[in-house]
């Protein structure tokens, strides 16, 4: 699994377009990583649902940490 490479200190993964990213987080996500979590579509960002963005970020806290 990419989160096991060494000297790595963080991630960035999408979960606007990567519709199973926050099912692979859930399995588990390494202790004293960065996690960079790209919750606006970079196709329209105009157009953002900022109600499941936020529900995304406080699920994620929940998982990681802040």
């Amino acid at each position: 699994i990419i989160t096991s490479l060494n000297g790595i200190s963080g991630y960035g993964f999408d979960f606007v377009r990567g519709t199973k990213t926050l099912d692979l987080i859930k399995e588990g996500f390494p202790a004293g990583k960065f996690l960079f979590a790209g919750v606006v579509d970079g196709r329209n960002i105009w157009a953002n649902d900022l109600a499941s963005s936020l529900s995304t970020l406080h699920e994620l806290e929940s998982i990681v940490g802040k």
